[in-house]
């Protein structure tokens, strides 16, 4: 593997590439000695059945089929408090939920998907900031093949996506080299940020019309 990241090899590529390194015993360390079976069995942290639900249902919105347009989707990305990764396409850390382009009651219900597992979520890596650590700190290369597999993911999600809605923005794994070693993974954004600003500002001015309208239903309230 090279050591910088190559985007014309794949999640497989770089999962193959760590069970490689894993075959030698100097390089294996917990928790992803034991893991990658099923890693391997869920394709790099791909939540399946939201992902293909998303592909295969009909979610749009009756407004977004009457203008002839795809509904607009942004994968937004955290770590969360336990330091595992969360991919999200609807109600991301910046707002970007484009909720009038969709059918909220069919695209938040994906079949038979499990009760802990956020029904919005298309990529969840466990213990990503244990794996950013080993790369950054150990220098593992067992850890920064499997970083290097989540960038390539995001990315094939996306392009996925992108034959049914329109991607205006999602998140990247922006990486850092010093002398052909990682020294920095960071979490960005990447798409039109104007056309990304617009709907957030737009989304809020909806919201706080739609509070008001609500408050506005208790005695006393003063417009």
């Amino acid at each position: 593997m090279n050591w910088k990241y190559d985007p014309s090899l794949t999640s497989a590529d770089y999962l193959a590439i760590a069970r490689k390194r894993l075959a030698y015993k100097a390089n294996r360390f917990e928790p992803y000695g034991s893991r990658l079976d099923w890693s391997d069995r869920l394709e790099f942290w791909l939540q399946d059945r939201v992902f293909q639900h998303l592909l295969t249902a009909d979610v749009a919105s009756e407004l977004a089929v009457s203008e002839n347009r795809k509904p607009r989707i942004f994968l937004d990305a955290r770590i969360n408090v336990r330091g595992n990764l969360e991919v999200t396409w609807w109600g991301g850390t910046r707002g970007v939920e484009c909720t009038e382009d969709f059918n909220l009651r069919v695209a938040l219900h994906p079949p038979a998907y499990y009760g802990d597992q956020p029904p919005a979520q298309v990529i969840w890596v466990e213990g990503y900031r244990t794996l950013v650590d080993r790369v950054l700190h150990h220098h593992n290369p067992v850890a920064k093949a499997l970083v290097f597999g989540v960038k390539a993911l995001i990315a094939e999600v996306a392009d996925a996506l992108s034959t049914k809605f329109d991607v205006i923005g999602r998140a990247d794994l922006v990486i850092g080299y010093t002398w052909k070693r990682v020294n920095a993974i960071d979490i960005v954004s990447i798409g039109d940020e104007a056309k990304i600003k617009a709907i957030v500002d737009e989304e809020q001015r909806a919201y706080s019309a739609y509070a008001k309208q609500e408050l506005k239903k208790f005695p006393g309230f003063n417009s």
